[in-house]
């Protein structure tokens, strides 16, 4: 708890986290079907459900805009797709004397896209005056925003949703998948989505190299 820093204030992010995923091009060894311990095995076959889920949701954006496989290729090979569980307790706050009356910091995720269950309330996004709009757990449901790498390949035709976790008054568990491509892919507005009228508005983003300096930055390492 607190390990990961927040980008806003001095303190660090007010939850429990667990991560499942790549963070390199390679691992120093394959998870097998029973590499992970108690409750968690369970995880395993999730990420791959959402994995599934995410390829589904990639398409759709390509077939949306005629990308073809400019989007969904970066996908094919040892994608940097990541299972997360994150619990949030009242209190964990003042533990690691934060300041701030919320436990997780606002943000854009680094992915084309986010999947989220929550069992409580807790998750909000920010619209387009500022203003946070809780989104509330819905049974048998997922809630999905757009990240950063879409919101950049596309040039800005998709926008990314500024997201954070608010004050907490019992115990959460929220669930969030994060959809990537390979590692080192040079995320870049794609040339179908750029024109005289549109010329690129964002910077490339290397996937490997710039977001690994970003995660030790993160998490002081």
């Amino acid at each position: 708890m607190g390990q990961e820093k927040s980008t806003l204030h001095a303190g660090g992010e007010a939850c429990e986290q667990y991560r499942i995923g790549r963070t390199t091009h390679t691992l120093a060894v394959e998870p097998s079907s029973g590499f992970f311990h108690g409750p968690f095995a369970n995880c395993s076959a999730l990420f791959e459900s959402l994995v599934l889920l995410g390829n589904q949701l990639l398409a759709a954006c390509a077939k949306d805009l005629s990308l073809g496989g400019a989007l969904t290729g970066s996908c094919q090979a040892s994608p940097m797709h990541r299972l997360g569980l994150n619990f949030y307790r009242p209190g964990h706050g003042a533990d690691i004397a934060n300041n701030v009356d919320y436990a997780m910091s606002p943000h854009i995720d680094h992915a084309y896209f986010t999947v989220v269950l929550q069992d409580e309330p807790g998750l909000q996004v920010q619209d387009e005056d500022g203003t946070w709009i809780s989104v509330p757990p819905v049974p048998d449901a997922v809630f999905v925003f757009l990240g950063d790498y879409l919101e950049r390949a596309t040039n800005g035709i998709y926008r990314a949703a500024t997201h954070r976790v608010g004050a907490v008054t019992t115990d959460r568990i929220s669930i969030q998948y994060k959809h990537r491509p390979a590692h080192s892919t040079v995320v870049a507005p794609l040339e179908q989505c750029t024109s005289a009228d549109a010329p690129p508005r964002y910077a490339p983003f290397d996937t490997g190299a710039q977001y690994t300096a970003l995660l030790q930055s993160l998490l002081d390492r």
